[in-house]
């Protein structure tokens, strides 16, 4: 038997396989929470662009006195809207990944009950091929 055959090499060098349970009705009630906050992130994100577009528009007629706060003003806003914005991309990719891992999870469900055939289908399928 060779040495990477051997039971205590597999246990020191082989990767650990993670067979998480999946809570698909979990999963997708946090997706559907998130998508429930989406108008409130939406609506912040609107709201701190167009504070900055107004701070832009006045900042292209500012004197050079106002010029310093003006410009401070906008930095404050970026600030926020910064913020808001990773936030909103973070977790956008998480709910991302959380929904190809219910897609996952429903096509193994679907080849036990035997829907070999739709399954096959949905893995030459873009959308569903990088699972």
């Amino acid at each position: 038997m060779a040495l990477y055959e051997k039971k205590w090499w597999k246990n020191i060098f082989a990767k650990p396989k993670h067979n998480q349970k999946v809570d698909l009705l979990n999963s997708i009630e946090a997706i559907d929470s998130f998508l429930k906050e989406f108008d409130e992130n939406k609506k912040r994100l609107q709201k701190n662009l167009n504070e900055l577009q107004n701070l832009e528009q006045e900042r292209e007629v500012a004197q050079s006195g106002a010029l310093h706060i003006n410009i401070e003003t906008q930095i404050k806003v970026l600030d926020k809207l910064l913020k808001d914005y990773d936030d909103f991309q973070n977790d956008t990719g998480i709910n991302g990944l959380r929904l190809r891992i219910v897609a996952k999870e429903i096509l193994k469900l679907a080849e036990k009950v035997g829907l070999k055939d739709l399954v096959n289908e949905k893995k030459k399928d873009f959308l569903w091929k990088n699972l």
